[in-house]
């Protein structure tokens, strides 16, 4: 594509494409859920091709913006309904208070960012070697400069830079391509750069040169850094294989980028920002509020009655006080009691329909009346009821309750009908009975779960000589700085063929020395030639991540990989969760072994 200055009228075929859609769909016939979900789905997946390779401009992120926002509030008569809630506020993620629609221009970025790291990864990507070629030959895309005369498309991408390179760090492998003073390298550091000052001038410096046979040289760390960044080195494993280092993406659990991760990496910045601006910190406040939100997101109600909670929460919902306070036109007052003026408080607590309803309900709550007067104060005391037993189900109840005093109101309002109070309740629970049931469905058990059902049944109906299994454990100092590790090597039938004790650095990290101790012992056992091994431990998060094959941080992500690689060595290699108690000689041995100062083996029988 050719972009020339007037890029609003280039990208202005989204816009247009957009509206054209909205406006095809009946708006009254959806309901406030159903609009969501297209408007989520479709309308803001549509402008998804265009961001993935080109900035938007701001002003028609913000039309297209409008033009959703139009279509959720409504239209009457060809004119456009009240805004009862700023955009920017539903554009906050559920669990801060909003909707979760997407914010475009931060949306825009995480899309260009996808783009610099599939450059990173993939460097032998065609599209890679021409852009590399082009723009950064002798650099790397995160530090290289942009031209002038660059075309839109290079600006673009270069426009999410920032956002990626704060994300990214580099795994150690070799370390021949890591920068020690310029690149991201040590995960504990604040910026993943070293805080020792770095020579003024010379030849750049490369991390391969702190490292001698797969471990690090420790007088020459101690040497170049200080204290803090040499511990902070040293804990960092050293990959046993050789190959490229490799780049990883800090804000996912498995360190490879995602769109929607890099997404709400943006909107915590832009929260923090704003609780900055406004010199608010952390708080139980903001943790209650938190909550308030998690337990409604969470309820097992339909997604309508969630929204409406929402709006009443929020204090948008169209009752006659705030008509009036927006508009000045119409009555306050309550059409129906005539007592009070008309709030969301006193449609659902203080109206003489919804009181009798009240007395009616299946479910009471003591010690709420004092609240009624603020629903949102009313909600955040119903929610601490959840954890107590059918909690969830007595909430859910009472949203079905306010749902049907809401939905009698407008029957009042606009049809003249009124029913009778133990209609209303019920037909709450009516519908909260049928959810109910209807959400009961037995939970059948994945393929890949039964699949992993069925391989320990076959193992444990193999009793051959040949496999191994290896207990692991480990035992950490009282400074935290020694590690013992350790091992014991059964024969099926439990007969003990060889104990291992070993001592390490610690990384003061449970799961990355319990890794650290499962690495060793593969490397040991297949020193002496085993070929069927099972790998038992203690620790269920370091089990779950070797299944999966990948870690959770730069460091544990090595020590998985290299375990992978040794697994692939052996004819059979398994890993089982095991509880401490049934390992209590292991606990022994990695106890005893942090009282030695050199790796002790015994070995019974031939090895």
């Amino acid at each position: 594509m050719v972009i020339t200055r007037t890029k609003g009228q280039i990208f202005g075929y989204i816009k247009d494409s957009i509206k054209a859609r909205l406006n095809s769909w009946k708006n009254k016939l959806l309901s406030a859920a159903g609009k969501e979900v297209m408007l989520k789905t479709v309308t803001m997946a549509m402008p998804i091709y265009a961001m993935s390779c080109f900035k938007l401009p701001a002003t028609l992120c913000k039309e297209i913006t409008g033009l959703i926002a139009k279509y959720w509030w409504g239209e009457a008569e060809g004119r456009n309904k009240i805004h009862w809630c700023s955009w920017d506020k539903m554009m906050k993620a559920k669990m801060d208070g909003g909707l979760g629609f997407r914010n475009l221009i931060c949306f825009n970025k995480t899309l260009l960012g996808k783009q610099i790291w599939r450059m990173l990864r993939f460097p032998n990507l065609l599209v890679s070697k021409i852009l590399k070629a082009k723009y950064f030959p002798k650099d790397s895309i995160l530090n290289c400069k942009i031209p002038k005369n660059s075309s839109w498309f290079w600006q673009s991408i270069m426009s999410a830079r920032e956002v990626v390179k704060g994300g990214v760090l580099k795994r150690v492998e070799s370390g021949k391509s890591i920068r020690i003073w310029k690149d991201q390298w040590i995960p504990n550091n604040l910026n993943g750069r070293p805080t020792t000052m770095g020579p003024d001038r010379g030849e750049e410096q490369k991390v391969e040169e702190l490292i001698s046979h797969f471990r690090w040289n420790r007088n020459e760390v101690y040497r170049r850094f200080n204290r803090e960044d040499a511990d902070n080195i040293l804990k960092i494993p050293i990959s046993l294989s050789s190959s490229g280092d490799k780049h990883f993406w800090i804000h996912s659990r498995h360190g490879e980028y995602s769109v929607k991760s890099c997404y709400q990496t943006l909107l915590k910045e832009e929260k923090r920002k704003e609780s900055d601006a406004r010199g608010e910190s952390g708080s139980s406040y903001d943790d209650s509020n938190t909550q308030i939100w998690k337990t409604l997101w969470e309820l097992n109600i339909k997604h309508k009655i969630k929204l409406f909670i929402w709006r009443c929460i929020t204090n948008t919902l169209t009752a006659r006080e705030s008509i009036f306070r927006r508009t000045r036109q119409g009555s306050p007052f309550c059409s129906r009691c005539g007592d009070g003026i008309e709030t969301v408080e006193h449609i659902l607590f203080h109206c003489q329909q919804a009181q009798k309803v009240w007395k009616l309900a299946p479910v009471q709550w003591d010690g709420l009346q004092n609240q009624t007067g603020c629903f949102k104060q009313w909600w955040t005391e119903l929610v601490q009821a959840r954890s107590r037993n059918g909690g969830r189900q007595h909430i859910a109840l009472t949203a079905n309750i306010l749902w049907q005093l809401w939905k009698d109101r407008n029957e009042m309002e606009f049809e003249g009908k009124e029913r009778d109070g133990w209609k209303i309740v019920h037909k709450a629970s009516t519908e909260w009975m049928e959810y109910e049931e209807a959400g009961k469905g037995k939970k059948e058990r994945s393929t890949s779960e039964t699949e992993e059902a069925r391989e320990r049944a076959r193992e444990e109906g193999r009793e051959e000589e040949d496999l191994m299994e290896l207990q692991i454990a480990t035992k950490k100092s009282a400074e935290g700085k020694k590690l013992g590790i350790g091992v014991v090597a059964r024969q099926t039938g439990g007969r003990i063929r060889a104990e291992w004790k070993l001592v390490e650095r610690s990384s003061e990290k449970d799961i990355q020395d319990e890794a650290e101790a499962v690495r060793l012992a593969m490397l040991k056992a297949r020193q002496l030639s085993w070929q069927r091994i099972k790998i038992i431990n203690a620790n269920k998060q370091l089990i779950a991540l070797l299944k999966s094959g990948k870690g959770d941080n730069p460091n544990t992500a090595t020590l998985v990989e290299d375990i992978q690689a040794l697994a692939n060595l052996f004819q059979m290699c398994s890993f089982e969760e095991r509880t401490s108690s049934n390992m209590t000689l292991c606990n022994h041995i990695s106890l005893y072994a942090l009282s030695i100062f050199r790796d002790d083996e015994r070995f019974f029988g031939s090895p």
